[in-house]
């Protein structure tokens, strides 16, 4: 029933609370939207399912593909009017605003940040606007450690199978322990003793002070009898090293040098028994002797590794009795591999920084195999004890020594009796070599091997039965390998030709090993052909003509001698000196001066390098002048 209502006052007052209750409803929608609360309006619904799908790309993507979102967030579209218009304009403002500040305050803080994107067009678009901004926030991001590649996995896996291939994990894991807890028993002391003469020291100064004449000879001899009798007093000195068991019955291996001049030898087991020992043979030349002792039971021994497999770098264990502290074990590398340590014996010496001592002497050198690669047989020391720089001989050279001392009791080496040098670059041009391959003769021996075969001094050797020859330490280590009694050929270069001469091997003997040239001038009587002397490449030269004694035989030597030099000239800066003797040039002799002015004159149209071979007191060496 519709009621008319005409009072004024009663109309006014009935619209009041309409009025107010719209203004209420107003505030809290607009404080609903400053709070970032989206009303329930059907565009508002739309735009919060976008906001919502955005930060779920996933979800988007599926609601995309069912055509339920096609709405917009650009303040100015035009989707649809209603009555709520004004106020989206509002909230969408008053969202713009605190955006605006968020993105200057983002801004002040990190002026390298990039700024997201305004939204246009469809939903798909924003997404892909979306994902490419977070692109670039992560990629200025500062990267993260990266975990190991499966390269660097697969590299510490294979050096984990290596070891392991040498070495079990346990005794990885134990060091060396297991190892040498095997090798102990092999390893053997050495003690030596012999007896001196313990004389009297001021009987003895007092004898030598007397003066050296007929008389005095007489009254020395008489003293020495008194003093020095049947009954003179001596005494023992004893001595230690190492060795090394090779074999069950009881045979060792040690250093010469150990066990030289003793006449009592006595080896220590490692489970303490004792035994007397006798010596199989010696070999003076590389140091090394083989013992044998007659134990009651079997013995452990080592076996020989191949030391020329040995790398620099690779574990060595020494075991030892250095300074009579048996059973010492050490720890080490090799250092360095063919060494010359200039000792006459051997110039392919195992370098290592193991600890060496005195007693190390004779011991065994292992590789981590358990193998024997080298005998420990000197140290370099300034203090005597050890510096970190020890020497071993390599078990290449051992095995073969070893074999013919248990064979024959001796080692037997092939000869040919020349003394030999490398070819330096300036001898090779000047005698118009390719290379530097061979060794220079320097020397031969009157009635060797060589001689007879016709060597002569200053001859190439370039081939040793079609062996080539890299530099002159390989041809005595050739012809020591070569069967004594059998033919070989020699290749060599001669004044600019190749010849091929044939040497039988002789046996070389302990006595020319150790033997040096002791050469006595016999007859010296320079036989002058010219008057005085000749003035040749600012040297006064004289021909000479003399005979020595060498090696028990007279050598008859012809030359030019050098009587003075100019102190400017190429002759002195060479190291020519007064009283050196010419003996030729070029490979050819100089007899006369005029057959060395021949030379001069040849050389001085082709290479102008003038090849003289001199020969100063007991040696001889080339020497090699410019010609301008």
């Amino acid at each position: 029933m519709l009621i008319a209502i005409k009072n004024k006052y009663f109309k006014k007052t009935f619209l009041i609370p309409i009025f107010l209750l719209f203004f209420f409803l107003g505030f809290i929608f607009n404080a609903q939207a400053q709070e970032g609360k989206i009303s329930l309006s059907p565009k508002n619904i739309a735009q919060k399912k976008v906001n919502n799908d955005n930060k779920n790309p996933q979800n988007t993507t599926n609601n995309s593909d069912q055509g339920n979102v096609t709405v917009s967030n650009q303040k100015n579209s035009a989707i649809e009017k209603n009555p709520n218009t004004d106020n989206q304009t509002i909230r969408e403002e008053s969202a713009t605003k605190s955006q605006s500040a968020k993105n200057a305050t983002d801004k002040n803080s990190n002026p390298d940040k990039t700024l997201p994107p305004k939204s246009t067009g469809s939903a798909e678009k924003n997404i892909a606007e979306k994902n490419a901004y977070d692109n670039t926030k992560t990629s200025d991001k500062t990267p993260l450690p990266k975990t190991p590649s499966s390269t660097s996995k697969t590299i510490a896996k294979n050096a984990v199978k290596t070891a392991e291939s040498v070495l079990p994990r346990h005794q990885l894991n134990n060091g060396f322990a297991d190892l040498v807890e095997d090798l102990l028993p092999c390893v053997v002391n050495i003690t030596s003793s012999q007896e001196i003469k313990a004389n009297n020291m001021f009987e003895d100064n007092l004898i030598e002070e007397f003066p050296k004449t007929p008389l005095f000879d007489e009254l020395k001899k008489h003293l020495e009898k008194q003093l020095r009798g049947p009954n003179e007093m001596k005494r023992k000195l004893s001595s230690i090293g190492s060795g090394f068991i090779i074999s069950k019955d009881g045979l060792i291996v040690t250093n010469h040098h150990v066990i030289d001049d003793t006449t009592e030898i006595n080896v220590n087991l490692h489970d303490g028994s004792k035994y007397k020992a006798k010596v199989v043979g010696i070999d003076k030349k590389t140091d090394i002797a083989l013992l044998k002792i007659n134990p009651n039971k079997e013995l452990k021994f080592a076996n020989f590794g191949d030391s020329a497999s040995a790398r620099i770098g690779e574990w060595v264990i020494v075991i030892g009795n250095p300074y009579g502290l048996g059973g010492s074990v050490s720890v080490g590398i090799v250092s360095a591999r063919g060494r010359d340590i200039n000792n006459g014996q051997s110039d392919e010496y195992i370098q290592t920084d193991a600890a060496i001592n005195k007693g190390n002497s004779g011991g065994p050198m292992f590789n981590v195999k358990g193998e024997v690669i080298g005998i420990s047989t000197a140290i370099f020391s300034p203090s005597g004890g050890s510096v970190g720089i020890g020497f071993a001989t390599p078990s290449s050279t051992a095995i073969q020594v070893v074999k013919q001392l248990r064979e024959q009791g001796e080692v037997t080496r092939g000869w040919i009796g020349v003394s030999v040098q490398d070819i330096s670059e300036e001898i090779a041009e000047s005698m118009k070599l390719e290379n530097t391959k061979g060794a220079f003769v320097v020397d031969v021996i009157k009635d060797s091997p060589a001689d007879k075969a016709g060597l002569l001094p200053t001859d190439i050797i370039l081939k040793f039965e079609d062996q080539d020859i890299e530099d002159m330490k390989f041809l005595p280590k050739a012809v020591a390998k070569f069967p004594v009694g059998k033919t070989a050929k020699l290749q060599i270069f001669r004044q600019g030709k190749i010849k091929t001469l044939k040497v039988t091997i002789e046996k070389l003997k302990d006595s020319e090993i150790k033997k040096t040239s002791e050469n006595r001038l016999i007859e010296k009587k320079p036989i002058p052909i010219s008057k005085g002397s000749t003035p040749v490449l600012g040297m006064s030269l004289a021909e000479f003509k003399s005979k020595i004694r060498k090696d028990k035989n007279e050598v008859t030597i012809e030359g030019l001698l050098i009587v003075e030099v100019n102190p400017k000239s190429e002759s002195a800066e060479k190291g020519l000196n007064i009283g050196d003797i010419i003996l030729s040039a070029n490979q050819i002799p100089t007899k006369t001066i005029d057959d060395l002015k021949e030379i001069i004159d040849e050389t001085s149209k082709g290479n102008k390098k003038l090849f003289l071979f001199i020969r100063r007191g007991d040696s001889s060496f080339p020497a090699v002048l410019n010609l301008k």
